[in-house]
């Protein structure tokens, strides 16, 4: 029985088993009672132990130095495990009990109960096991080095995003070790550098530790020390105890070994890393520091070569501020406060700091009364503002109080003498510091100027000055700023009397003062001053600026008599000021007197006893007739004359030789008196600046043979319409007796211009430092630097133009030569060949000329030039790679940029060995970033879908490019590209409101295919560089209803947010009833900042009246034109009838690719195209139907006179089409000629012999009629400032036209233009003078007012439009090419308000087209698409 298993157990064992588990058993379900009692008694002993020990732990851990033993938190975490079963048993306990019978003794469910009562039992012993073990000696530890600690970070942050990445890029290169990023008081540097720090803690980046030190002014190494040792554990008495190389030696031993980053806000000196004990970041060791300053200085001492400023933020950034501290509930309490809150953050100028504070205090306000005081007290004395004196401005004085020297401090006080966003020109105010006392000028000029230069650099560096972003000559000050500098002028408030500022706003008599004798400084500058009257008893008067009143006519005997202590007295730009009162001279002590820019005639007589007098400024005095008797001011050591009626004579050379002290003097002086400079060595050797020029009107004043003597001092030279022969160089000269060879050391600025007979000019090889090179209209000149004469006149070779920055040729249509061999060009950024250099084949470059290829770029105007350049070599044609970029009236080369490096790279690829598929790929990782925006550009840049990105095979193609590549998806797209989108809106916002001028703009609306609306709004304006630009505003969704109202509302709020409200001139629409219900709400909404009331705001669309006038025409011939359409159609309506025609084409001789074309009836310019081809194959259609009897609708020779009579119409409509269509955007100069002769066209044929034709005529005229009725003013007005037209080609017209009413159409003209004009000169004399500022910079000082100088000689009063009316007109054929905007643009320094007036009407577009062309030209219905990349704003 091998298959049987026997088991054999014993009774008892059986019985005693069974009797066991009973009794546990039945103890389950008979003490559950019992058991449940104890449970639940346990479990509140041991809740209570965990109470006890979390209490300990929440202590300790508070301070964030501790952290819970890990045993501990294991028995926390199993009581809480434990508190979840013991509540689960609770729920059902009640059940359970109801359960029992037979006295508890059995269940009516025994397996039931029996579970329960096991539950019970099991979790008893758990919670009795973990309340023994609750008695914790140390419940937690000391925390070890934690990597990063989020930092706390006010909620509303705006418009750092763009500063955030690029800093925490930087941050990431593997280059960069050391980021610095400085920027004023206020700005955000702190708040920029927490969200380092908070990234650090959401994304890590392989950092051990992220430490964040707190510096601060006085920071001592003790404290800085103590806060990176709280952070790496070091803490203790006994550390603390420790010196500082003891403890620097501890902290250098715990980040040797680990990879940190060290973030150190605010620091204003030099940290010293090793002092601290902190080890110096680089690549080995991957360690990262980032610090904050006011200081661009203590980035340097830092070791940060190019720090990153934290600037304030733009118009757009700072008003989302303002609103978001504001509140919505408070802008939205009155319709008007919103308007004002905007000028309260223009007040601000982006300041974040003073956003905040000015924001809260307002957050409240919601009475229209609060905010208009607001505004009134943040004009008159922002120190009053609540919250300035207490919150902004003592947090700005640190900047101040940081500041080494009372001199320095002194210097930056002076500069909040000027106007708000005034730019001072860096030479004029050290000056003005000069003659304070600040500077003391005893150490020589040139000493005190490098002194000037040193505290201006400290200034910006320390972010309290922004020196200009274009023109490095001048400095400005913060609004903010400016306030803080006159709170701290005033003793803090507490002596507002020191210093008076109260310039450019609109003042017409002097402020009111309590007590003038504590008057120090006073600035009344940029006011409405027509006369001064008074003595006001200023005995402590250092500083007076009453300069820009151009009302000023008068100023009283007595005003002078009461300021023995005045030094500086500017009086400059005062246009109507033509006398001084001979009391002044009782100004005993003034050092300062600038009268530039007056009309006086003469100076008065007391003006001799100024025997203090150090810096006597006379430029642009046109009607000074003579400074007989200036030798009496024996202190006197600047005269500045350039562009006064007074020049420099003999007699006058006589007076300044008798000078000591004299230093400088800037003049013009014609060529034949150059030579008498020899008689005057000091004279010669003060000068700086010289004028040499000849009446262009009297050549036989000029000299054969220029001899310039060499002036080492000389620093700019301008020799104009001078018809010598020759420029040659005299060594010898009596202040320069041991020159061994004429050297003009200092010369760094040279123009010449309209000399004629000059073929070289290289008596330039003696200015080794040239900087800036202009040489214009010398008809005959053949060489820049002849090669026969340099080798004559040197002894050895010396290579010209070593410094030279730009080269700027015009006009000279005999230029070969620059230089015969390519140059070394250390520095050259610019070479401009802007016009009729036509035999200029050869350039001075060569592979290795420039040194910085990718910021040196040619400037030209005449492609045909640069494909006839004969470059060095084939290497200098490959290294000098060039890309166009065209502009309205320029194409410029940049040469071998860095973003056209492709052709680079390729050249490279072909000929490199380790080109791709030889070795190895390495890929290197992305910066997805980067990545991402590369993309985001292409999608809109090729029309591209967001789901691109989504592309399976293009996903491949990123793969195989570079594995680490990171996907993302199509909304991710959409963002990237809406980022794009928001950041180029800023930048256009910033460009728009810097704009010397107004904005024209369109407007348009269109409906799409799946009934959608949208609508356009586009601007066109001329731009700081007088180039005129269009630009899409918005282009977005605009559901119904389309009415006027509505288009009003929406055209509104686009023109708010782009913050152009105040600058729009004029709006043209089409002829749709909306658009007009619509500008007439518009012009009433913008009417007090529109010109003339908005009389020419409303100008209609010339294309879409032209349009209805033709269609209408048509209407009337559409019969006449019937053969000719049903010609076209048999000839293509098959494959027969084309070739057959084409067969004749052949037989007559006709050899051309145009063919017949079929009009389309809604598109009148296809019936003009259908008509002319027709004509052209009329031959061709004759033997068609010659030989083709299916051939019935050859027209008549009736119809076919008719056809091209109708042709003939229809074209001058074509051609103004075409032009004001096209994508180039005329100025409107060009347009009044155009419609002109369509008007002419329908005068000639309104009596013709064909009635077909003479109804067409009629019907057209009567439309056309009202058109130039409502529009030939805007159109004639912008002939007039063509400068080739003026009111000559009005004449013409109008006398064709209608003799009889020629007259009263040119003075109706003339009036319009005078209206126009006076509302300029009254509102835009500043735009106009920003305008000539900017105009400036490539002019050197002064030089500008030159081209007005003979215009105002011979007479005066006469406004610029009657100068301007009164010069000749130009030949239209020299000047066929001539960009008209240019030219206003490059004589805003004679014609002032007229410049910026014309600039305007000749961007007014007289088309709508520029909006619709953001669809289609086509038609004004669009396909709709899902998944597009089409920016909605």
């Amino acid at each position: 029985m091998g298959g049987c298993v026997s088991v054999s157990l014993s009774c008892d064992r059986v019985v005693n088993q069974f009797s066991q588990w009973l009794c546990v058993s039945g103890s389950y379900i008979q003490n559950l009672s019992e058991n449940l009692a104890s449970l639940q008694k346990a479990m509140g002993v041991l809740k209570a132990k965990r109470d006890d020990v979390q209490g300990r732990i929440n202590r300790e851990e508070f301070t964030g130095h501790r952290r819970r033993l890990a045993q501990v938190q294991v028995w926390l975490t199993r009581i809480q495990t434990i508190e979840n079963q013991f509540n689960d048993l609770l729920i059902t306990c009640h059940a359970e009990i109801q359960r029992l019978c037979l006295c508890g003794f059995c269940s009516k469910n025994v397996k039931r109960s029996y579970l329960y009562g096991k539950r019970v039992i099991v979790l008893l012993r758990e919670v009795e096991g973990l309340s023994s073990q609750g008695e914790f000696d140390v419940v937690t530890e000391a925390t070890p080095i934690a990597e990063v600690e989020e930092l706390p970070i006010q909620s509303t942050i705006v418009g750092q995003d763009s500063m955030l990445d690029k800093v925490w890029n930087c941050l990431m290169e593997d280059k960069v070790w050391i980021v610095g990023l400085y920027g004023m008081g206020g700005v955000g540097k702190t708040t920029l550098l927490t969200q380092i720090n908070n990234k650090f803690s959401k994304l890590g980046g392989g950092f051990d530790v992220v430490i964040w030190v707190v510096v601060s002014k006085n920071a001592t190494v003790h404290k800085i020390q103590r806060s990176i040792g709280e952070k790496l554990g070091l803490v203790g008495k006994n550390w603390d105890e420790k010196n500082k190389n003891q403890r620097a030696l501890d902290i250098h031993n715990v980040l040797r070994r680990k990879k940190f980053v060290l973030l150190l806000d605010d620091i204003w000196e030099k940290v010293e890393l090793k002092v601290i004990g902190v080890p110096f970041p680089n690549r080995e060791n991957g360690c990262k520091i980032a610090f904050t300053t006011r200081s661009k200085e203590v980035c340097g001492r830092m070791g940060v070569d190019d720090p990153m400023e934290v600037s304030c933020l733009d118009t757009g950034n700072a008003w989302d501020l303002l609103k978001k501290k504001v509140g919505e509930n408070t802008l939205g309490s009155h319709p008007d406060i919103p308007q004002l809150a905007c000028k309260v953050s223009e007040k601000c100028r982006g300041l974040p700091l003073a956003l905040n504070v000015i924001g809260e205090t307002m957050s409240f306000k919601r009475t229209i009364q609060e905010w208009r005081h607001a505004t009134e007290v943040l004009t008159s004395s922002a120190t009053d503002f609540s919250g300035m004196e207490d919150e902004i401005l003592p947090i700005l004085k640190y900047s101040y109080d940081s500041l080494n020297g009372e001199d320095v401090k002194s210097c930056f006080l002076y500069c909040s003498l000027f106007p708000e966003d005034f730019e001072i020109r860096k030479e004029m105010l050290i000056e003005y510091w000069i003659c304070e006392g600040f500077i003391k000028e005893k150490q020589g000029r040139e000493k005190a100027f490098n002194q000037g230069y040193d505290i201006l650099g400290t200034l910006v560096r320390s972010s309290l000055l922004l020196e200009g972003t274009k023109d490095k000559d001048f400095v400005s000050m913060h609004d903010v700023v400016r306030e803080m500098a006159l709170w701290i002028s005033s003793d803090l408030g507490k002596h507002k009397e020191r210093c008076i500022v109260q310039a450019g706003i609109g003042l017409d008599e002097l402020p009111k003062v309590e007590n003038w004798r504590a008057v120090k400084r006073m600035s009344l500058m940029n006011n409405d001053f027509e006369k001064i009257f008074g003595s006001p008893e200023c005995v402590e008067l250092i500083t007076l600026f009453l300069q820009n009143n151009y009302k000023l006519v008068d100023i009283s005997m007595e005003f002078f008599r009461c300021m023995p202590s005045l030094a500086v007295l500017d009086l400059s730009e005062n246009h109507s000021l033509s006398e001084l009162p001979e009391e002044i001279s009782e100004l005993v002590s003034l050092q300062y007197l600038d009268l530039s820019g007056t009309y006086i005639e003469r100076l008065p007589h007391g003006l001799q006893e100024l025997r203090k007098l150090v810096h006597l400024k006379l430029e642009r005095t046109r009607r000074l007739e003579s400074i007989s008797g200036i030798s009496y001011l024996s202190s006197l050591r600047t005269l500045r004359l350039r562009d006064s009626k007074t020049t420099l004579d003999t007699g006058l050379m006589k007076e300044l030789q008798l000078l000591e002290h004299l230093e400088l003097i800037t003049t013009d002086i014609s060529s034949g008196l150059v030579g008498e400079l020899f008689c005057y060595p000091r004279v010669g050797r003060c000068i700086q600046h010289i004028y040499i020029r000849d009446h262009w009107e009297r050549p036989e004043e000029s000299i054969g043979v220029l001899v310039l003597p060499a002036i080492t001092n000389l620093c700019y030279i301008s020799i104009w319409n001078c018809w010598m022969c020759e420029i040659m160089i005299e060594k010898k000269t009596p202040w320069n007796k041991n020159l061994t060879s004429p050297n003009f050391s200092n010369l760094s600025n040279v123009r010449i211009e309209g000399c004629d007979g000059l073929k070289d000019l290289t008596w330039l090889l003696f200015a080794p430092n040239l900087i800036n090179l202009r040489v214009w209209g010398c008809k005959h000149l053949e060489d820049l630097i002849s090669k026969e004469k340099a080798v004559s006149v040197l002894e050895k070779e010396i290579l010209p133009f070593a410094k030279l920055e730009c080269l700027n040729l015009y006009q000279l249509s005999e230029l070969k030569s620059i230089y015969w061999n390519a140059l070394p060009f250390q520095r050259l950024r610019c070479l401009d060949i802007l016009n009729n250099c036509p035999k200029l084949r050869k350039l001075p470059l060569d592979s290795k000329s420039v040194v910085k290829v990718e910021e040196f770029v040619i400037k030209y105007k005449e492609k045909k030039w640069i494909e006839r350049v004969e470059w060095e070599d084939e290497a200098t044609r490959h290294e000098l790679d060039v890309v166009a970029e065209t502009a309205p009236s320029t194409e410029t080369y940049h040469l071998n940029l860095r973003r056209n490096g492709t052709n680079t790279m390729n050249r490279h690829m072909r000929s490199c060995e380790k080109t791709p598929g030889s070795t190895p790929r390495i890929s290197r990782k992305v910066d997805m970033m980067v990545f991402r925006e590369m993309i985001a550009v292409a999608l809109v840049q090729h029309n591209l879908p967001y789901s691109f990105v989504e592309y399976e095979r293009i996903r491949e193609a990123f793969t195989y490019a570079n594995p680490s590549i990171e996907f993302w998806s199509r909304n991710t797209a959409a963002f990237d590209v809406y980022k794009i989108y928001e950041r180029e809106k800023i930048k256009l916002k910033e460009k728009l409101a810097i704009i010397p001028g107004r904005i024209c703009l369109t407007t348009d609306l269109w409906r799409a295919l799946t009934v959608e609306s949208y609508i356009c709004l586009t601007a066109h304006y001329v731009d700081v560089d007088g180039v005129l630009k269009t630009k899409i505003l918005s282009f977005c969704a605009f559901p119904p209803p389309h009415s006027g109202v509505a288009i009003a509302m929406k055209l509104s709020e686009l023109l708010k947010d782009w913050g152009i409200e105040k600058k729009v001139f004029t709006l043209t629409v089409d002829n749709a009833s909306a658009n007009d219900t619509m500008q007439s709400i518009l012009k009433r909404k913008l009417q007090k900042d529109l010109v003339c009331s908005g009389e020419f705001f409303h100008v209609r669309c010339s294309a879409h009246i032209l349009n209805l006038i033709v269609q209408d025409g048509l209407e009337v011939i559409s019969g006449a034109l019937e053969k000719i359409r049903e010609t076209v159609k048999y000839v293509k309506g098959s494959e027969t009838r084309e070739n057959l025609f084409q067969n004749c084409m052949d037989t007559i001789g006709i050899q051309t690719e145009a063919n017949l074309v079929l009009d389309v009836s809604t598109r009148w310019n296809s019936t003009y195209h259908m008509l002319s081809r027709a004509i052209q194959f009329k031959d061709v259609l004759r033997s068609l139907a010659e030989v083709d009897r299916g051939y019935k609708s050859f027209p008549s020779a009736v119809e076919w006179e008719r056809a091209e009579l109708i042709c003939d119409l229809l074209k001058p409509f074509a051609e103004i089409t075409k032009l004001i269509s096209g994508s180039s955007y005329p100025t409107a100069n060009v347009y009044f000629m155009q419609v002109w002769a369509i008007k002419c066209w329908l005068g000639d044929h309104d009596d013709s012999h064909d009635r077909v034709i003479r109804e067409m005529v009629e019907d057209m005229t009567e439309k056309y009629d009202k058109y130039w009725e409502d529009f030939s003013d805007i159109l004639a007005m912008a002939a007039v400032l063509d400068p080739r037209l003026k009111f000559s080609a009005l004449e013409y017209c109008y006398n064709i036209l209608n003799p009889l009413t020629s007259k009263e159409n040119l003075t109706h003209v003339r009036d319009k233009m005078v209206q126009l004009f006076g509302a300029y000169k009254r509102t835009t004399c500043n735009v106009a003078a920003s305008t000539s500022q900017s105009s400036r910079k490539d002019i050197p000082f002064g030089y500008d007012g030159f081209y007005s100088y003979f215009s105002q000689r011979n007479g005066t009063g006469k406004s610029p439009l009657d100068m301007y009316l009164e010069e000749p007109v130009l030949d239209m054929v020299s000047f066929r090419d001539m960009d008209v905007i240019a030219y206003w643009k490059n004589n805003v320094s004679r014609f002032k308000e007229l410049s910026s007036m014309a600039c305007d009407i000749l961007s007014i577009p007289i088309t709508t087209v520029a909006s619709e062309s953001a669809f289609s030209i086509e038609t004004d219905e669009i396909q709709g698409q899902e998944d597009t990349n089409t920016i909605l704003a």
